[in-house]
């Protein structure tokens, strides 16, 4: 299946661009905006637990790392193409806590990760994700960022998903296939995003 997510602030479309393909356990997925190009290719279990991925960041800097989970642990090797002019680019590998699960940063993940907090219950779980928290940080864009997250279920069914760079929570809906289906969150001195997933020939609910 493939599908894309729209994204509002404050009720007006942004221009981002967000598409994902799965087939069966291989999952393509990008994220395009006016400055930067965020794509994944993954492999994922059908629990939804990654077994390997590409990340690549492309914008004023371009850097890429292969991710892939060897006898329980998750090896993490980032590439900065193009920052050298003397030989290949730099490696980095790093280390990741065995026990982390990992978020690929765009919103075709997300409901496998809140489902895997929903399972963990209320003392959550550890999730690593590719820092870009501030792109201008060569050094630290797509390395590992480790912090313990946890989702609460509400009424309507929805999550109230908290940690990492949501204190206040963003909320979080997940469909019966494991799919985020909506997002919606007030990011402080932003706004309030709301994202929803548009499936191929299926219209977004009124």
């Amino acid at each position: 299946m493939n599908g894309r997510y729209l994204y509002t602030l404050d009720g007006a479309e942004v221009p981002i661009e967000e598409t994902f393909t799965r087939d069966g356990v291989q999952w393509s997925a990008c994220r395009r905006t006016a400055d930067v190009t965020l794509s994944v290719q993954a492999t994922m279990s059908s629990d939804g637990d990654l077994l390997s991925a590409r990340v690549d960041w492309v914008g004023v800097e371009s850097v890429g790392v292969d991710i892939a989970r060897r006898q329980g642990s998750l090896s993490w090797l980032v590439t900065r193409t193009g920052s050298s002019e003397n030989g290949p680019p730099p490696l980095a590998e790093h280390t990741v806590p065995s026990n982390a699960h990992a978020f690929l940063l765009l919103r075709c993940f997300q409901g496998a990760t809140v489902r895997t907090l929903a399972a963990a219950g209320h003392g959550g779980a550890l999730v690593v994700v590719p820092d870009i928290a501030d792109p201008s940080l060569v050094d630290r864009l797509l390395t590992p960022r480790v912090d313990r997250r946890h989702v609460t279920r509400l009424d309507d069914g929805s999550y109230l998903y908290v940690g990492g760079s949501y204190d206040s929570g963003a909320t979080c809906t997940v469909g019966a296939d494991g799919l985020l289906e909506r997002y919606i969150w007030d990011q402080p001195g932003v706004g309030v995003w709301d994202v929803r997933l548009r499936r191929r020939d299926v219209p977004l609910p009124s």
